[in-house]
């Protein structure tokens, strides 16, 4: 009997033991998986240092100036700076500030991560990403050049909901570690007064935007194309766009080919501009035109999607290309059209253009030029197998580079 009621208390006394070591265990397991702010806010003072090469004597900044450039609490503040000091990193001044104290070099063999660049594009972007190789080509350059440069990039796509959108974008900007955005066309303009202090470079768009901006220039672009067709001996060139065209880049592209024609002494004929209104098939839009009383004998196409519809028309129509009809096309993805023949194209840098972008965001952030730049990168006219002549030249192909198919 007192063995039995010995083993209780000896069993009671184990329990309440190991109880307490579990509690001092879990407790330690807590502390280990979420460290305290003040040293998460002190590795970002570090890689800050690092990073903007700050020596001796340069100012970190005021206490004041770090809760608000980090969104933090100035107790946070002041246990990061703490630990800096301690290390021998930092000095601070009373009604002065906190300056470096000593260098910090990056360890040996390791690359510093200079934070992340998110790559922002529209949902409808994001969503046609395997079929738009002009899409896929810029964010494949844009990713490389950021991890060149010790970067790590994150695709999202916006436009679905704005509310979402904005949360979204405040949580990024909350992390600390968002050091810019590149934009694959105009999907972040309505959200750019909610990032004042996060720039922003905008891309691939018709237009130059606010800037900074990177781009190819559309005007260039439908020049070489008409002129192209010009020197073939086109006189009747019909210009089609899509519903997706706004009307100001529809203006830049018209005025361009207005130019060209009035450059060669051709007249032109209004019918023979298009502009589809929203909802119109691109597929009725091609067969309207091709089927008309004055049916052109070469066409520029917006994009591949207008090339594609030509293309199915013609087809149906029993219009050959480029026999009856010869097709020039504006894009990368056109190139990717080889069936029932290759289109001729002009086709923007896409690897030139996703470097300057990293480039002159990267310049942007490190402070060494405005955030006012714009950078026109221009493309070439691939010639292909959709344009014939059918006369005399009536202009001198003499503009921009242009290569066959063969140099691609």
């Amino acid at each position: 009997m007192l063995k039995y009621i010995a083993s209780i208390i000896l069993l009671c006394i184990v329990g309440a033991k190991m109880t307490t070591a579990g509690k001092l265990f879990g407790t330690q397991q807590r502390s280990i998986q979420s460290s305290p702010k003040y040293l998460h806010l002190a590795n970002l003072l570090r890689r800050h240092i690092v990073l903007r090469h700050l020596r001796p004597g340069d100012l970190l900044g005021t206490e004041a100036e770090l809760v608000a450039k980090y969104g933090v609490s100035r107790v946070t503040v002041r246990q990061a700076l703490r630990v800096l000091e301690r290390q021998g990193s930092i000095s601070r001044e009373k009604a002065r500030g906190t300056f470096i104290k000593k260098s910090i070099a990056p360890k040996p063999g390791r690359d510093v991560v200079r934070g992340t660049v998110v790559l922002a594009c529209s949902n409808e972007q994001a969503d046609q990403a395997e079929e738009d190789h002009a899409f896929a080509t810029i964010v494949r350059a844009i990713e490389r050049h950021l991890t060149e440069r010790n970067f790590t990039s994150r695709l999202l796509g916006f436009g679905a909901d704005k509310h979402a959108d904005r949360i979204r974008l405040r949580e990024l900007d909350r992390k600390n570690d968002l050091e810019g955005i590149c934009t694959i066309g105009p999907c972040l303009e309505p959200y750019r007064d909610d990032l004042p202090d996060v720039p922003i470079v905008t891309s691939c768009t018709f237009l130059p935007t606010k800037p900074p901006w990177v781009g190819g220039n559309a005007r260039l672009a439908c020049s070489a194309c008409i002129n192209h067709l010009l020197a073939n001996g086109h006189l009747d060139i019909a210009i089609i766009c899509s519903a997706g065209l706004d009307r100001d880049a529809y203006a830049l592209f018209a005025e361009a080919y207005l130019a060209e024609l009035e450059a060669a002494g051709v007249p032109y004929a209004r019918s023979l501009m298009y502009h589809a209104y929203p909802g119109q098939p691109l597929d009725q839009l091609a067969r309207q035109i091709l089927g008309g009383s004055k049916r052109p004998t070469a066409a520029f196409a917006e994009n591949w999607k207008v090339c594609q519809a030509i293309l199915t028309a013609a087809s149906e129509l029993k219009i050959r290309v480029p026999e009856d009809l010869s097709l020039v096309a504006f894009g990368h993805n056109a190139l990717q059209i080889t069936y029932p023949l290759a289109i001729t194209a002009y086709v923007p840098d896409q690897e030139t253009i996703g470097l300057d972008i990293v480039k002159l965001l990267t310049a942007i952030v490190d402070g060494k030029t405005p955030a006012t730049r714009q950078i026109e990168v221009p493309g070439s006219l691939v010639k292909r197998d959709s344009v014939r002549s059918i006369g005399p030249s009536l202009v001198p192909d003499k503009r921009g580079p242009t290569h066959s198919d063969t140099d691609l």
